[in-house]
């Protein structure tokens, strides 16, 4: 998925009120970022909600260009 490998997790809710039947969620094992969640509805073989990355580049931007902002009531380390 976007180049990537990935590992998948299914998550079930444990109420039986739940309209939601499972979620499906592909990351990458290396950063943790999801690149496919599925999400089907009870009895469902499609999913109803789909969204996936398409293509991933990381990086790490460069210290110049980069700005932070933060609100009076939090720190924000490195600002």
């Amino acid at each position: 998925m976007a180049g990537q490998s990935a590992a998948g997790l299914a998550v079930r809710p444990a109420s039986p009120q739940s309209t939601i039947a499972q979620a499906d969620i592909w990351a990458s094992p290396g950063t943790g970022l999801p690149l496919l969640v599925e999400v089907f509805g009870r009895g469902a073989a499609q999913p109803a909600l789909s969204t996936r990355i398409l293509q991933v580049g990381l990086w790490t931007p460069a210290a110049t260009g980069t700005a932070c902002s933060t609100r009076r009531d939090r720190a924000a380390p490195g600002c």
